[in-house]
């Protein structure tokens, strides 16, 4: 290789070289700058939240909180950062901000794949956004991981109930919750024969019912039963 190559070479090296090192400079400029703004929010950020909450000042608390959280993410290693965008994500959404909450959920499930995360996203694709499809997809992973949560079987259901309306996957879902979860199934049971007084299916309704009267059913669902009208002393 003759001298001019080997100074045309090295020209290169230096030239990729500075390329890569502005590059990674631009990108701890905009890293920093996101978190810089991520931790600045005010209320004004928040337009929704006077529609859930009637306070400004618990508005503003909740402001603070969140900024209080972003501040604290990366300290202590990342060891926390888990639980800080588990209460960011929270906080958004006690500020109707759907969507942020969605984010830092999401954001969670980085650090950490626990079923509340997994819960609390489906809610959000449930009751805020109306994504059935998302809302069980979450559902189902938060009962992989937790398969004794009631409110996981129960809100799954009514995705089916309420969003679906495919009623045969409602029994279907408090059949497999009464298995998995023995030591709650009349429970279930109780949800499917309120689930079939509602429809006016007799049959299915004295089934259900049938069932948890001859499963030694404890004080609190008898009494769920009678303020029902489903029985009577």
């Amino acid at each position: 290789m003759t001298k001019l190559n080997q100074v045309k070479n090295l020209n290169t090296l230096i030239f990729i070289a500075s390329v890569v090192v502005a590059i990674a400079i631009v990108a701890v400029v905009l890293f920093f700058s996101d978190a810089q703004k991520a931790s600045t929010y005010t209320v004004a950020d928040f337009p929704d939240a006077a529609s859930v909450v009637g306070d400004p000042e618990v508005i503003q608390t909740r402001v603070d909180k969140i900024n209080e959280y972003y501040s604290q993410l990366g300290s202590n290693g990342g060891a926390d950062d888990f639980i800080y965008w588990m209460n960011i994500g929270l906080m958004k959404r006690n500020l109707a901000d759907y969507r942020g909450a969605e984010g830092a959920w999401q954001e969670a499930l980085n650090h950490g794949r626990n079923s509340v995360v997994f819960g609390n996203l489906a809610s959000l694709y449930f009751y805020e956004f109306k994504e059935p499809v998302k809302a069980i997809e979450y559902y189902n992973e938060a009962i992989r991981i937790n398969p004794h949560n009631f409110s996981y079987y129960q809100d799954l259901a009514g995705v089916y109930r309420y969003e679906l309306n495919q009623f045969d996957k409602v029994e279907e879902v408090m059949l497999e919750a009464a298995q998995r979860d023995v030591a709650q199934d009349n429970n279930y049971y109780l949800y499917l024969v309120d689930f079939y007084d509602e429809q006016g299916n007799e049959d299915k309704f004295q089934e259900y019912l049938n069932k948890i009267l001859s499963n030694n059913p404890n004080q609190n669902i008898l009494d769920s039963l009678e303020s029902s009208g489903y029985t009577s002393t």
